[in-house]
């Protein structure tokens, strides 16, 4: 179904970033870590120790050594990213506060995974859901949405969990006008989409708690909301209410391209995740795959992480077989 323009707002994809400035003296005045003036005092440093840029500003006490680690992060990942310190950005968005770390990896594995599943081009809109809330829905979808954004893409993080939820926090926004406003004719959604400190994502709050989740989740309303969303963004990630506490989950399968279960290691029986995948593929939902979220692998554990990630992208596919999120161990089938 296409937007009737009852949402009508600009292309924000021609917005879109440009690359970032790739020497660290830019990339650390970009991010207000110093000043224009600043930048010949570090380089005499530099030349008259015969030391490195950004080592001089260290030793100069205009940055700390965490500042010179996310720029040199910036620098030969060339993507932006949040800078430390930089708005409300939660240290749990790890795609944009540690884009060295093994689990961004994962992300941008899963990222890969998805795009050649079409995810960017024919897929505009994914889902995510779980059985039940504390399994790391919310987690995996905004690290997702970070993930796209930082190569490009006009990102959405959508909140469509109306009960419990928390993107806005994660960003540090207000939820006073969001997806409900929309919904109840009440914002136009230029002003209900916010802008996020990482360029090319921004976040649609869920807005307001209303009165009747369920029914607001499967109207029709909601549909041509969706609609013009994927008119307007490159990917529109969706975070949902948990599936087993309310319908409002299984209202949201036939409006989006795609989903995403999310099931966690010691907590999700086989019994639950069996009944919510066949309740959304009853809806008419289509399901690309289950992620298993596990805790943070221990020290010691980057070898296996490394190979269980080549494994990923050998072994999945188009994302039907069960992978472990942040560990990314592979089982070959489905729970049926």
């Amino acid at each position: 179904m296409e937007n009737d323009g009852t949402y009508p707002v600009r292309d924000m994809r021609a917005g879109r970033e440009g690359p970032p400035p790739c020497r660290i003296g830019e990339i650390l005045v970009k991010a207000g870590k110093i000043s224009t003036a600043d930048l010949s005092n570090v380089a005499d440093m530099q030349k008259t120790e015969d030391i490195l840029f950004g080592e001089a500003a260290v030793k100069m006490g205009l940055i700390t050594g965490e500042d010179l680690a996310w720029a040199l992060d910036v620098q030969f990942s060339c993507r932006p990213l949040a800078s430390p310190g930089q708005g409300a950005v939660s240290a749990e968005i790890i795609a944009a506060h540690r884009p060295s770390d093994a689990l961004t990896e994962v992300f941008r594995s899963i990222r890969g995974s998805l795009i050649h599943s079409g995810v960017g081009g024919r897929i505009k809109t994914v889902s995510i859901i779980s059985p039940d809330r504390g399994e790391g829905k919310t987690f995996i979808a905004a690290n997702l949405a970070a993930s796209f954004a930082q190569i490009g893409c006009a990102t959405l993080l959508a909140d469509l969990n109306f009960r419990t939820p928390r993107i806005h926090e994660l960003f540090g926004i207000k939820n006073n006008c969001g997806i409900s406003s929309l919904l109840i004719r009440r914002a136009e959604l230029d002003e209900a989409v916010r802008e996020s400190s990482i360029p090319s994502l921004r976040v649609l709050p869920s807005g307001p708690a209303p009165p009747n989740p369920g029914e607001l989740m499967g109207s029709g309303d909601t549909r041509q909301l969706i609609s013009a969303l994927k008119d307007t963004f490159d990917v529109v990630i969706v975070d949902t209410p948990p599936f087993l506490t309310a319908s409002d989950a299984v209202a949201t399968a036939p409006h989006t391209d795609g989903m995403l279960l999310v099931a966690s290691r010691g907590r999700t029986t086989m019994a639950t995740l069996g009944a919510v995948k066949r309740g959304l593929e009853n809806s008419g939902g289509r399901i690309m795959g289950v992620l298993i979220n596990e805790p943070p692998p221990k020290q010691g554990d980057a070898r296996m992480m490394k190979s269980l990630i080549k494994a990923w992208g050998e072994t999945i596919g188009g994302m039907r077989p069960w992978v472990r999120a942040r560990r990314m161990r592979v089982k070959p089938w489905v729970p049926r």
